[in-house]
C-alpha cells in the first residue's frame, strides 16, 4: 500500500499537490497537517514532513518522511473553537453591552447588543477606541472605569451619562495574561436609566410626603 492509500480520502488531493513539488524537483521538502487511516478504519491527525535525500551529484535518491501524531492537539483546538462559539452565543444573548478592549481602549470584539447601539458595525473599524465610537472624542472619557481597570489592573465601575441623557452603569474588568500582565479590559455596560428615574421619583415623593407631614404638624400646632 502507498502513503496515499492510508491517507484520509478528504486529504488526498492536498497530499498529491504537495508531493508534486517533490517529484518535479521544485521543492526539496514539504510539511502539512493531514489525517492518516488506521487498520481499523479510524483516523488520526499527523504533522507530516517529507524531505528529498540527494546523491552527491544532486540527483534524488529517496524521500525521508517523518510523521508525528498530533491528534491530541487537534482535539484541543476543536474544543477551544467550540467553547469560543458557545461563549459568543452566551454573550450575544445578553441585553447588556459587552466589549473587549485592548490596552489602548481599542474595541476588539463587541456583542450584538453593543453593535445595535451604534450606527455601524465596530468590527468595520477594528481597533477604534470606544470614546471615538460612542462619544466622538479624541481622548478617553473623564473617570472612565475601563481605562482605570487597565491602568490599575483592578475592577472599577462608575455611572456615566450618555449623549442622549441615558444613564449607564459601566463596569471595567482587567484582562490579564497568565503572568498577570494587563492586556486590556472587558467592559460590561447596563442601562440603568429607568431605575435611576424610579429612584429619583421615589425620593421626590418621599420629600413631598415629609413636607406635607411637616406642614400638617405645623398647622395642627397653630390651631
Amino acid at each position: 500500500r502507498t502513503s496515499l492509500d492510508i491517507t484520509h480520502p478528504e486529504d488526498r488531493d492536498i497530499t498529491v499537490q504537495a508531493a508534486s513539488g517533490l517529484r518535479s524537483g521544485s521543492l526539496d521538502s514539504i510539511r502539512l497537517e493531514k489525517r492518516y487511516l488506521r487498520c481499523n478504519g479510524t483516523h488520526f491527525w499527523a504533522d507530516m514532513s517529507a524531505s528529498v535525500i540527494k546523491e552527491i551529484d544532486g540527483q534524488a535518491q529517496a524521500v525521508m518522511v517523518i510523521i508525528q501524531d498530533i491528534t491530541g492537539r487537534k482535539i484541543l483546538e476543536t474544543e477551544l473553537e467550540e467553547q469560543a462559539g458557545t461563549k459568543a452565543i452566551i454573550l450575544n444573548s445578553l441585553s447588556d453591552n459587552v466589549v473587549l478592549h485592548d490596552a489602548q481602549l481599542g474595541v476588539i470584539w463587541a456583542n450584538q447588543a453593543t453593535q445595535a447601539s451604534l450606527p455601524y458595525d465596530p468590527e468595520a473599524v477594528p481597533g477604534a477606541p470606544c470614546h471615538e465610537l460612542w462619544r466622538n472624542r479624541e481622548t478617553p472619557c473623564p473617570g472612565c472605569p475601563v481605562q482605570e481597570a487597565i491602568e490599575t489592573g483592578e475592577y472599577r465601575q462608575a455611572e456615566m451619562e450618555g449623549q442622549d441623557g441615558r444613564i449607564w452603569l459601566v463596569k471595567g474588568f482587567p484582562a490579564l495574561d497568565r503572568t498577570g500582565k494587563v492586556l486590556g479590559a472587558v467592559e460590561v455596560t447596563t442601562d440603568i436609566t429607568e431605575s435611576k428615574r424610579a429612584a429619583r421619583a421615589m425620593e421626590e415623593a418621599r420629600a413631598m410626603a415629609e413636607q406635607a407631614s411637616k406642614a400638617k404638624s405645623e398647622f395642627i400646632a397653630n390651631i
